[in-house]
C-alpha cells in the first residue's frame, strides 16, 4: 500500500512489446506517465504531432479501458512526480528493488525503462541525492529519446543505454547521435510479416518490434 491515489508506479512487461522479452528471458520494469503536456507538465520536450497521435496513451489496452482507469493512473503518477518527488522516488526505488529481486529469483535478466510514455531526463529521478543509475549500478537502464544532448549520458553512466528517435525531420541530429554510438529508431511502412530493408541511409536495420532488449544489443540500426 502507498499514500498515493494509484496502486503502483511501474510494472514488469506491461505492454505487448515488452512482453516479447519473455521469449528471451528478460523482465523489464517500465514507468508510464501521462505524455507530452496532457498532465499540465511537459514530459516530452521534443514531442511531435505524429508521435502524440501514435502514443500508447491512445492505443493498446487503453482502447479497451472504457472507465479510463489506465490514463487516470498515468495522470496521477505524473502529478505525484512533480508535486511529491521525494515520496514518489522512495516508492519507485522500493518497486525497482522488489522487481529486481523477483527477476533474479526467476533466473531472468532484469532491465528498467523509466520513460515508457515520457521523455524526461533520467537524472531527474533522484533519491537521497543519487540517480537511479547510482543506486542500482548493476541494473541495465534504457530509454528512447528525441532529445539529442541526452546521448551524453550514455558515456556518463555505464548502465544506461539509449535509442534516439527519428521523426522524419531530424536526420541531422540522428547522424550526430550515431556518431556518439547511439542507435536510431525509425518507422518503416512495411506490412506485418514482410521483411524490413537491410539498411537505411547506410546503417544496418534491426527489427525493433521483436523486443526492446534486442534494440539494446545493437549500437546501430
Amino acid at each position: 500500500m502507498n499514500s498515493f491515489n494509484f496502486s503502483y508506479i511501474g510494472g514488469i512487461n506491461l505492454t505487448a512489446k515488452l512482453q516479447h522479452g519473455k521469449t528471451i528471458n528478460v523482465a523489464t520494469y517500465c514507468v508510464y506517465l501521462m505524455p507530452a503536456k496532457a498532465s499540465g507538465h511537459n514530459v516530452c520536450a521534443k514531442s511531435t504531432k505524429e508521435c502524440e497521435i501514435g502514443c500508447l496513451v491512445t492505443s493498446g489496452r487503453v482502447i479497451m479501458d472504457k472507465k479510463n482507469i489506465i490514463n487516470n493512473a498515468r495522470l496521477n503518477r505524473t502529478t505525484a512526480f512533480y508535486n511529491d518527488r521525494e515520496n514518489f522516488m522512495k516508492l519507485l526505488v522500493k518497486e525497482i528493488s522488489l522487481a529486481k529481486g523477483r527477476a533474479q529469483r526467476n533466473g531472468q535478466i532484469f532491465a528498467v525503462r523509466l520513460n515508457g510514455t515520457s521523455d524526461l531526463s533520467p537524472e531527474l529521478f533522484k533519491y537521497n541525492g543519487k540517480t537511479l543509475f547510482e543506486i542500482f549500478p548493476d541494473v541495465q537502464f534504457y530509454d528512447y529519446t528525441k532529445v539529442l544532448n541526452r546521448s551524453k549520458l550514455v558515456a556518463k553512466y555505464p548502465n544506461y543505454d539509449l535509442t534516439f528517435s527519428y521523426t522524419g525531420y531530424n536526420w541531422d541530429e540522428c547522424e550526430q547521435a550515431l556518431a556518439n554510438n547511439v542507435r536510431i529508431a525509425a518507422i518503416f511502412d512495411v506490412k506485418r510479416g514482410k521483411e524490413l530493408p537491410a539498411t537505411f541511409n547506410g546503417y544496418k536495420v534491426v527489427d525493433g518490434d521483436k523486443s526492446d532488449y534486442i534494440d539494446q544489443q545493437t549500437k546501430k540500426m
